[in-house]
């Protein structure tokens, strides 16, 4: 058969095969705002808002000596397929408003416990900084994705859950009087969820072999 006739019967094969399935997302089981009162490494106390439309900020608050983290826990029990496969995770958050002086950092810290649970002293527990962003490079409605791939496949032979804090570089110090903060929607009602893209099906190689055979064949008339 002459290239032509390859590369054709190559197109035709691919064209009958279904594409790879596409990316899975999935929704946090539980959303929380967290707050401590205090510097970071000596926090004198805990709050924390479960209400179904308090909203998810991230920084300093009004109150003067308070920061707010917003905390996602997903429950993975029944997409450990997904997890397993998957090539990338990411994270995914919008930004839903930012205050005229926010914090000049914000960052996502996947925590050493993870539980399907909302709690104040989960505002400082201990975690690994998966990714730190400047403030100054986001806008309002800008979705911001972190590579959480190694972390949700650890958590998912570890247990049933993956939990994340996305938090400030701030301290309870702030005096200001306003709220320094930027806003990722609120806890009944938020877009972020984790994003699993599976590895390329069996079309997606097939489809790399036909470009290779007309890449051959470009060549032998050139």
């Amino acid at each position: 058969m002459n290239p032509s006739g390859v590369f054709l019967a190559v197109v035709l094969f691919v064209a009958s095969i279904p594409f790879a399935d596409a990316a899975t997302t999935l929704s946090p089981s539980t959303r929380g705002r967290v707050g401590f009162v205090g510097p970071l490494d000596s926090p004198t106390g805990y709050m924390v808002a479960t209400e179904s439309s308090a909203s998810l900020p991230v920084g300093d608050g009004a109150t003067n000596n308070t920061v707010f983290s917003a905390l996602f826990n997903f429950t993975l029990s029944a997409h450990t397929a997904e997890v397993a496969s998957a090539t990338q995770i990411l994270f995914n958050v919008t930004i839903s408003s930012i205050s005229a002086n926010p914090p000049s950092e914000i960052r996502l810290v996947a925590l050493s416990s993870d539980t399907n649970t909302v709690f104040g002293s989960r505002s400082t527990a201990a975690g690994d900084v998966v990714a730190t962003l400047n403030v100054s490079t986001l806008a309002i409605g800008q979705t911001i994705s972190f590579d959480v791939t190694s972390f949700v496949k650890a958590d998912a032979l570890a247990g049933d859950f993956s939990s994340y804090r996305l938090e400030s570089n701030f301290t309870a110090n702030n005096t200001n009087g306003v709220g320094d903060i930027l806003v990722f929607g609120t806890i009944g009602s938020n877009d972020a969820h984790l994003e699993m893209i599976p590895e390329p099906g069996l079309s997606g190689l097939l489809a790399g072999a036909a470009a290779a055979v007309l890449m051959l064949r470009k060549r032998r008339l050139s």
